[in-house]
């Protein structure tokens, strides 16, 4: 089972927090996603401690507090993540995912030309 097939979508809120403050308290990461979600305290120090006991999120004892790191950068987890969601539902083919989005949602001439030049940009 790989790293990001196994975080909830609660422990995602908690780790997009962990990333953006690059290491935190639970007590700072209970204020940032206070403002959004109307958690407890304590769920918050659970969903901290799931990370860890899954190994996506380390921690330091600095007196009567714990620091949080994530072990893995949200890019290393977006692109496994990218990789499982490609795997489950397009058969691991980019092509095809764009082909379904290009089938069903209107592109504007700026967003077909700025597609064009990624491709090139691809190419060289």
């Amino acid at each position: 089972m790989s790293i990001v097939d196994k975080i909830s979508d609660a422990e995602w809120e908690v780790l997009q927090i962990v990333w953006i403050c690059e290491e935190a308290t639970a007590t700072e990461v209970f204020d940032k996603l206070n403002h959004e979600r109307r958690w407890k305290k304590n769920t918050v120090k659970t969903l901290l401690s799931r990370l860890v006991e899954k190994e996506v999120l380390i921690y330091e004892k600095k007196g009567r507090s714990y620091i949080y790191q994530a072990k893995y950068s949200k890019e290393e987890c977006m692109q496994e993540k990218n990789e499982l969601f490609l795997s489950k539902f397009y058969n691991g083919g980019v092509k095809d995912l764009f082909a379904s989005f290009l089938r069903t949602e209107k592109l504007s001439q700026k967003d077909i030309q700025e597609l064009r030049n990624m491709l090139e940009e691809i190419e060289e």
